[in-house]
């Protein structure tokens, strides 16, 4: 009995613990190469599978693989696991995600840099900000990135960021005041929203059309095809196009996993990751002419308002929170003035 005792305390325990660990750690891995040599990257998104973004995520995974004779294999999630990029974000920190899109503002916590993009009213329009995008300014921010851990392998558009609600249409800084307004965790859109008269608060992406529909809060700021896809006028009467805040989404890989694979393997990564963003840019543009005009069908109002008056109202906000990064603030608004 003794002997069998001692054997269980130095064989049998041991082992098990072994094994508990190595079934531990698989389910917290992301990339991994198998004795074939292939490696599999995880890609998660924040979106619907259904959403049509996701068409040219998994063009990006079909090219990749393609491309790389199969070497690299991509294994695509969705929405329905990650609800949330700041959710995925912090996974990717913990190695358990290797390649996703995600807003660009949210790196400002390894980067502060990366915030410029979502400075409210920078830009005005959708040509100027995704020039921005591949401008030599922010090219610099986002080898910043990479050097912490992020490679950016091309930018989505996630489109200018605009206001719904269920109250009464949008059409002057005065129609905001008392509004209480859903956000993405960003001190910058909310402090603009304060700014602007409302008050207002973060949300997940996956809670925000209970709180719509509860009428916690009366409305919210998204980009048109988030709204669009995940049903919001369903809970929403007004449509306000203020275009406050260009939406930049990186579609970032963790730079460790993107420096193991061979050169040639990298080149085919980098040539995806472009075509894919192309293709999604353009398909971006046209679907957003094409909601606004479903959204009118379908009952609402849209306002366009006159945004110079929103514009005059936060520059303050532009000010404040460009002092982490006023050298790249100030090339921005030169590169700006010389257009």
């Amino acid at each position: 009995m003794t002997r069998l005792l001692t054997l269980y305390k130095k064989v049998i325990i041991p082992a098990f613990i072994i094994i508990l660990c190595t079934f531990a750690l698989a389910g917290c891995k992301g990339s991994s190469a198998g004795a074939d040599g292939v490696s599999t990257i995880k890609i998660c998104v924040a979106m619907p599978r259904d959403d049509f973004r996701c068409d040219y995520v998994r063009q990006f995974a079909s090219d990749v693989e393609t491309g790389t004779q199969g070497r690299v294999k991509c294994d695509v999630h969705y929405q329905d696991e990650y609800g949330d990029q700041l959710l995925i974000y912090d996974d990717m920190k913990k190695g358990k995600v290797d390649v996703s899109i995600i807003a660009a503002p949210y790196f400002t916590d390894i980067v502060p840099e990366e915030g410029i993009t979502g400075l409210p009213y920078l830009f005005t329009d959708h040509e100027t900000a995704w020039k921005f995008s591949e401008c030599d300014i922010n090219r610099e921010v986002d080898d910043k990135l990479e050097k912490r851990g992020f490679k950016v392998l091309s930018h989505y558009c996630g489109s200018f960021r605009n206001l719904s609600n269920s109250v009464r249409p949008i059409n002057t800084p005065e129609d905001m005041k008392g509004l209480i307004i859903g956000t993405v965790k960003s001190k910058t859109l909310m402090d603009m929203f304060s700014v602007l008269g409302a008050t207002s608060y973060s949300y997940v992406s996956s809670e925000l059309y209970d709180n719509l529909n509860r009428r916690t809060f009366d409305g919210a700021d998204w980009s048109a095809t988030t709204f669009y896809t995940n049903e919001y006028y369903k809970i929403q009467n007004y449509v306000a196009v203020t275009n406050h805040a260009y939406n930049l989404w990186n579609m970032v890989m963790r730079t460790s996993v993107y420096n193991s694979l061979s050169e040639e393997d990298r080149a085919v990564i980098d040539a995806a990751a472009k075509v894919s963003a192309e293709g999604e840019h353009e398909a971006v543009h046209q679907n957003e002419e094409d909601i606004f005009k479903k959204l009118e069908e379908l009952g609402l109002e849209v306002t366009y308002p006159d945004l110079k008056p929103f514009i005059e109202a936060t520059e303050k906000i532009r000010e404040n929170y460009s002092g982490d990064f006023k050298d790249v603030y100030a090339k921005t608004r030169q590169w700006l003035d010389n257009r």
